[in-house]
């Protein structure tokens, strides 16, 4: 049986790494790894010389993984090789099918799809396939056979009890590895915390390291292979503090020559933190989202923004570059504030400013409560904020434009 995982990147770059796909793959028992290939797409994509390509490929199965930049294009795809070939098994998985699985499944002719971490549903509903078995209580699978989710019937997200378990896509060879090339690296998954407009905490609280051992054993294979850069996938690495010393003490003891993007926590950044971080080639991302506390808390993410001044400070004197994040668009903001938050961050002397409009992800808290703040977004990716009761629809285009402005007069390797 021939599978094909498809992955479509927002861009070709050093970051466009098919590692949800990847991941897949390296968690397949021997016999049905051998028959899966990952395919890479890249904009602009040519639906019908695609379709024909992979057709090519005779698969049986074909995958996609699914995030808000690529649904449209997938979809459409999905469409195309289901009118050429009716009896291929269409499957999605990724972001996109936190929610609206039915609809999902409709617009792309489906047969079905896998909420949550697919490893083990995925290799199950393979070997079903396979052996022609039945397809009942695979964890998180959705088929097009009785595709209703309402709350009393959606399956639960399929969770990986035990990441242990899972074998690397790096370490089993099926992401390549060459010199210069970049790497997104799983640490961890889930999130301690848990903001309205995030859903990187869904399925589970906390976060769950993946084995200290295969981290290492990772990070000595991307030294040797000399990788230029490495990106930590982790919303928070310093969260507990201690996790974050381990690691970057792992980062410092294996491969201090690599150069390192890392999300962190700015009011879990302490001085031994501060310290390890400034012996590395790094650069900082920092979410802080708005400078408002009062806009921040019903969204369940809090800000000291004394505490936030201190240790933003703390990192400008230990020379280590840092970027802000900012939202405009949030509930009970507006554009006057999203001004002021602005002016907070720059105040910081960040290394650089980016600027996102509210994404209202369907799935989150925001999303589904979106009526109690008059939130209005379009319903289709990318889910943008239109307009909220605090926020009417003119401010949202002055704070675009601001943000627009302020990206041409900051820069990534200046003040």
């Amino acid at each position: 049986m021939r599978t094909l995982i498809i992955a479509q990147h927002v861009r070709q770059s050093t970051q466009a790494v098919p590692l949800a796909a990847a991941c897949l793959s390296a968690a397949l028992p021997s016999e049905l790894k051998q028959q899966t290939e990952i395919v890479n797409l890249y904009p602009p994509v040519d639906i019908d010389r695609v379709c024909r390509q992979l057709l090519d490929k005779q698969p049986d199965v074909i995958a996609f993984s699914l995030s808000l930049w690529n649904r449209d294009t997938l979809l459409e795809l999905a469409r195309c090789l289901r009118r050429l070939q009716p009896q291929l098994f269409l499957l999605a998985g990724g972001p996109e099918t936190a929610a609206n699985c039915a609809q999902l499944i409709s617009d792309g002719f489906l047969d079905g799809i896998i909420r949550g971490e697919g490893e083990l549903s995925f290799a199950a509903l393979l070997d079903c396939l396979n052996r022609g078995c039945l397809m009942a209580g695979i964890d998180g699978f959705i088929s097009a056979a009785a595709p209703t989710t309402t709350p009393a019937t959606t399956p639960a997200t399929a969770t990986c009890p035990d990441l242990a378990n899972l074998p690397s896509p790096w370490l089993t060879g099926v992401l390549p590895l060459s010199p210069g090339c970049g790497v997104l690296w799983e640490v961890a998954r889930g999130c301690h915390f848990n903001c309205s407009f995030c859903y990187d905490a869904k399925g589970h609280r906390g976060v769950r390291p993946l084995p200290f051992e295969r981290l290492r054993q990772e990070l000595e294979l991307f030294a040797a292979s000399d990788v230029g850069q490495i990106w930590i996938l982790d919303s928070t690495f310093n969260a507990p503090t201690q996790r974050g010393h381990q690691l970057l003490q792992l980062l410092l003891d294996v491969a201090p020559q690599t150069h390192y993007h890392i999300e962190a926590k700015a009011d879990l950044l302490d001085s031994h933190t501060i310290d390890l971080l400034a012996q590395l080639s790094c650069s900082v991302q920092i979410g802080l989202q708005s400078a408002r506390p009062e806009v921040l808390k019903p969204l369940q993410r809090h800000i000291n923004p004394g505490q936030m001044r201190k240790v933003l400070h703390q990192l400008n004197l230990a020379g280590i570059i840092f970027g802000l994040d900012l939202i405009y668009g949030l509930p009970g903001d507006n554009h006057q504030g999203f001004c002021r938050s602005l002016d907070f961050a720059l105040e910081q002397q960040p290394n650089q400013v980016d600027i996102f409009p509210l994404a209202v992800l369907p799935g989150t808290d925001l999303h589904q409560h979106s009526d109690k703040s008059g939130l209005r977004a379009q319903n289709t990716p990318p889910y943008l904020v239109e307009a909220t009761t605090s926020y009417p629809i003119d401010q949202i285009e002055q704070s675009r434009l601001l943000a627009a402005a302020t990206d041409i007069f900051t820069t990534a390797d200046g003040r």
